[in-house]
C-alpha cells in the first residue's frame, strides 16, 4: 500500500479521534452479549440477535436516509 495507494494508507490516521469511542462501545456491547448469554439460554440470546439485525437495517435507512450495502 505504501508503494501504490498512499491515500488509503493515510486515511485511518485522519479519523483516529473517533476510534477510541467506537472501540469502547464495541467492547461494551460485547460485554453485554457475554452477560446475556450467561444469564439466559442461548435460544433467547439468539432471538434477540435476530431482532438486532432488523434494527440495524432499519435505523440507518430511516434516521440517516442511507441504504444498506
Amino acid at each position: 500500500m505504501l508503494a501504490f495507494d498512499r491515500a488509503t494508507l493515510s486515511a485511518p490516521v485522519s479519523v483516529w479521534p473517533s476510534s477510541p469511542g467506537a472501540g469502547f462501545l464495541g467492547a461494551f456491547a460485547s460485554q453485554f452479549w457475554f452477560i446475556g448469554l450467561s444469564l439466559t439460554s442461548a435460544a433467547n440470546a439468539c432471538t434477540l440477535a435476530q431482532a438486532e439485525v432488523i434494527f440495524a437495517q432499519t435505523v440507518p435507512r430511516h434516521l440517516f436516509r442511507q441504504p444498506a450495502s
